[in-house]
């Protein structure tokens, strides 16, 4: 192994894979573990690079699923936590829609169209309403105007007429009668 190479995989993770292709039949044998090095820095689309170019996954349909010694599903990212040989990520490997075939959505909510088209009816009854109100709206704010104009009006000549009672009477002193107290 050359200096430059040893440089390299300095900033890289040793990662340990075991393959199992079942793209190519359901019960495909899991492979030995390999090793592969993936650059500290690397973001996902360059670590699925990596993984399809050391296992010769060259295919486009092909989807790839790295599970852990458990069996869990993770993520294919830079952080994937170090291994070692003796208990090594499985790599699945299939095809799009290998055990399920593929349908258009087709998903039948009758509550949910119910609803939409009762909120569309909503709406569509409310501009209706709006539309046919919209030349009377300049009439009924004039109207309303009016009537808080004579409504202030009346409560304004009130005020004048105790103003004016008011103004008629005279301070003349003490009281006229003793308190009670």
């Amino acid at each position: 192994m050359t200096t430059k190479m040893a440089d390299e995989r300095k900033n890289c993770f040793r990662l340990w894979f075991s393959v199992q292709r079942l793209d190519l039949c359901d019960d495909s044998p899991v492979s030995p573990p390999l090793e592969v090095f993936i650059p500290k820095d690397a973001d996902s689309h360059v670590v699925r690079t990596i993984l399809r170019e050391n296992f010769e996954l060259n295919q486009p349909d092909l989807v790839i699923k790295l599970r852990n010694n458990r069996g869990s599903l993770i993520p294919i990212n830079r952080e994937i936590p170090p291994n070692s040989k003796h208990r090594p990520y499985a790599l699945e490997v299939c095809r799009r829609y290998q055990h399920v075939s593929a349908e258009p959505r087709s998903v039948v909510m009758p509550s949910y169209y119910h609803t939409v088209r009762a909120r569309l009816q909503q709406l569509g009854g409310r501009i209706d309403r709006l539309e046919h109100i919209a030349p009377e709206l300049r009439i009924r704010r004039t109207a309303r105007l009016e009537a808080e104009m004579d409504e202030l009006d009346q409560k304004l000549r009130f005020l004048n007429t105790r103003l004016q009672e008011a103004e008629r009477y005279q301070w003349q002193g003490m009281f006229k009668r003793h308190p009670l107290w």
